[in-house]
């Protein structure tokens, strides 16, 4: 047996005492993330869990978008990998669009931006049908179509609408 040490159970209370990442489900439900590699996925929830801390210290740009400094190197530790496998991860991370990174230059470290899993454009203009749509009962009803409609994008939206009337 590989490192043969023996951990305890958790008991009680003792299971709120440790802090998570969090991996948003859309990254393992969704068939647009269906072939995003795991440590992928792993890695966005890393880079997440970072972004609270650059909301915390005002790291915000000109556009008031939340940036966050995760070098190669800290990629590199946090999944205890390569470079070509750090490279790697980020890259693709930026080809399923869950992150933009800019550089930035002279030596200094490129600026990510998380994106999010969400597409908020297409959910507004959903919204926007059904609001004008007379048969949306309320607010919960538009919320948890808008919420089915983000979750998964390939429902149209006439079933959208068709489902707002039956309402």
């Amino acid at each position: 047996m590989k490192n043969s040490m023996i951990l305890d159970y958790f008991y009680g209370q003792t299971g709120e005492l440790f802090s998570f990442y969090r991996i948003p489900k859309a990254l393992f439900q969704e068939p647009r993330f269906q072939s995003l590699s795991t440590d992928a996925k792993t890695l966005y929830g890393i880079l997440l869990d970072r972004m609270s801390l650059s909301v915390k210290n005002g790291w915000l740009d000109e556009q008031n978008r939340v940036f966050i400094i995760f070098t190669i190197e800290d990629v590199k530790r946090a999944l205890c990998c390569a470079d070509n496998k750090a490279t790697k991860l980020l890259r693709e991370l930026k080809e399923f669009g869950l992150i933009e990174r800019k550089r930035r230059g002279l030596g200094k470290p490129s600026l990510v931006y998380p994106q999010q899993t969400i597409h908020l454009l297409r959910c507004i203009l959903i919204a926007a049908v059904l609001v004008m749509h007379q048969n949306v009962v309320g607010f919960l009803d538009l919320f948890r179509l808008l919420f089915q409609l983000a979750v998964n994008p390939a429902v149209n939206l006439p079933v959208i609408i068709n489902q707002a009337v039956l309402l």
